[in-house]
């Protein structure tokens, strides 16, 4: 008797820790049978052998990815195989904005032992080997960075920063460039970038080149240009308190639209931008600074109108629902998100013509929806680990494949036996 009150026990405490693995946040299997793909391996998935297993998991970009071993690194594409190996002792260098791999077809890789750094096509030829360096920056844009040091007296040297092209040619630049301004690599956007002057400690606008275009006057950051505009704060004292409003100007520096907005405003996105006025009620205004919609609600759904994108498409959560708006803010179609699946930190973490990534903050759940709000596929994710999807491919959470935007398993990599 007592034998089989244990095997009763035994199969109700199973039961129990199943309905409970079903019921975690973190658990994607979910509602999962609604998607359109599953995550699954196909007869094309490849499998990469790595002693030791992958000690760095890279984002994909421009059809690359830059993968670590105890052994070194190597690249491989979307199909999974790899392209070539960084020789014994170098190491890939960021880009200035901090994203480990290709920019404009280039990868630049540095030794510290050897003092050099080598630029690398995204087949693995050799482009230039650069000699005496101390220190590097990746590609952005079509430029990089090194530095080398020149002797300005016996115990004295003296850290040059030289702006070089994607041959390895130096560039000249209008810049001073320290070691510690690393404020001058976000990634320009209609021609021109941000960038933060450590001498005059103002933010201004320079071109791909490092040559000033709209010079640093700016005491608060700056926003990125887009769709021509750029919002900045009248601001040119600095200090604690902010004693300038927001506007927008143009690409001569010019006030385009005149700094009316204590709150930071949005970018401009298919011809519209976000602002929020003092009440906390949300706007969208053209170019011309006119409002062409208003949100009725200070509170509730506000938090939910959110930013259009480049495709004149918005995701809005309202109260019955979220929905994809367009530019003349009709609804287009509803999410099929159920109201326990959403969060407060959700967010759309990527997008194209076809998808867009959704994320779930407090499930740890993505999903890509097509623009008619079918979902397309579930996976595991986290933004900042590498599973949120760049270039059409997403790394597996907790898992050693990457996997496609349909479900695709792309490659798995598995340690050797011995």
């Amino acid at each position: 008797m007592k034998k089989y009150i244990l095997i009763l026990l035994a199969v109700l405490i199973f039961g129990l820790t199943q309905q409970v693995q079903a019921q975690h946040p973190g658990d994607a299997t979910k509602e999962r049978t609604s998607a359109i793909y599953k995550i699954h391996k196909t007869p094309s998935t490849k499998t990469l052998f790595v002693d030791g297993g992958v000690t760095f998991w890279g984002y994909f970009s421009e059809g690359r990815c830059v993968i670590g071993s105890k052994d070194g690194w190597f690249i491989i594409n979307k199909q999974g195989n790899k392209v070539f190996t960084l020789p014994q002792g170098y190491d890939p260098v960021s880009t200035g904005y901090g994203f480990t791999g290709f920019d404009g077809n280039r990868l630049m890789a540095y030794s510290k032992s050897n003092k050099k750094a080598v630029i690398y096509d995204d087949k693995g030829n050799m482009i230039k080997s650069l000699d005496n360096i101390e220190k590097a920056v990746g590609f952005s844009d079509g430029v990089a960075l090194i530095m080398r040091k020149e002797k300005v007296e016996q115990w004295n040297n003296k850290e040059v920063w030289t702006l070089i092209d994607d041959y390895g040619n130096s560039i000249p630049k209008s810049m001073t460039i320290t070691s510690s301004n690393n404020r001058l690599f976000s990634p320009a956007k209609n021609g021109l970038a941000r960038a933060y002057d450590s001498e005059t400690k103002k933010w201004g606008y320079r071109d791909i080149k490092f040559q000033w275009v709209i010079q640093p006057k700016y005491a608060r950051e700056v926003k990125p240009f887009c769709e021509g505009l750029a919002a900045v704060n009248s601001d040119t004292e600095g200090g604690y308190e902010v004693k300038g409003k927001w506007g927008y100007i143009d690409r001569n520096g010019n006030w385009a639209i005149q700094p009316i907005y204590t709150n930071e405003p949005g970018n401009f996105k298919s011809g519209l931008a976000m602002v929020i006025d003092k009440q906390n009620v949300r706007h969208f205004i053209n170019k011309n600074g006119s409002i062409v919609w208003s949100n009725d609600k200070p509170d509730g759904i506000s938090s939910g109108i959110r930013e259009f994108m480049d495709n004149g498409k918005a995701i809005w959560t309202l109260d019955d629902g979220i929905y994809i708006v367009n530019t003349s803010f009709q609804k287009l179609a509803k999410l099929k998100i159920g109201s326990a699946e959403r969060g407060a930190g959700d967010k759309v973490m990527t997008y194209n013509d076809e998808y867009f990534e959704w994320y779930t903050s407090w499930r740890e759940d993505g999903r890509l929806i097509d623009w008619n709000g079918n979902v397309r596929l579930f996976f595991d994710c986290g933004p900042g680990s590498g599973q949120t999807f760049c270039d059409g491919i997403c790394k597996a959470r907790n898992q050693n494949y990457y996997f496609n935007d349909k479900g695709e398993i792309i490659v798995e990599f598995k340690d050797t036996q011995f």
